[in-house]
């Protein structure tokens, strides 16, 4: 997550302590909206930058078929 949060200081011009604020915020936002049992999903694939990227490939491969 300290990724996400360094990509979002320097996009938003803004320093890290702001950029985790907001990038919490989202997240809880999310998780909030979506069935409970996504909740870890999206907490994963934060952490896990090449989970989120096998899982959108294999959700492309899928909308393919």
């Amino acid at each position: 997550m300290d990724d996400l949060i360094k990509m979002v200081a320097k996009q938003a011009g803004i320093n890290e302590a702001q950029a985790k604020q907001a990038v919490d915020t989202v997240i809880a936002h999310v998780k909030k909206n979506l069935p409970p049992q996504y909740a870890t999903l999206v907490e994963t694939l934060i952490a896990n930058p090449q989970a989120a990227a096998t899982l959108l490939q294999s959700l492309g491969m899928m909308a393919k078929k």
